[in-house]
């Protein structure tokens, strides 16, 4: 019911405004409109793995593609 409502979007311009590139995230395998969505907006897949939630994908975004999540926010480290 959250879906399509540019929530995500959101969120993911908030996190390419507060750290730096790359940003890696895990994307459950099974999760194929999480990947699509990721995968849309730049993310390249660069391993796998497995959790207690299931096989996962690990995803990485090196830049921001054509500015498509353009921040005017200073990018800081969040650790």
């Amino acid at each position: 019911e959250y879906q399509r409502q540019g929530i995500g979007t959101t969120l993911l311009k908030k996190i390419v405004e507060n750290i730096n590139f790359p940003i890696r995230l895990k994307c459950l395998q099974q999760n194929v409109s999480a990947l699509d969505y990721y995968h849309r907006r730049g993310f390249m897949t660069k391993g796998n793995g497995s959790s207690e939630a299931g096989a996962f994908f690990l995803l990485e975004l090196e830049s921001n593609p054509e500015g498509s999540l353009q921040s005017t926010t200073k990018r800081t480290n969040l650790v």
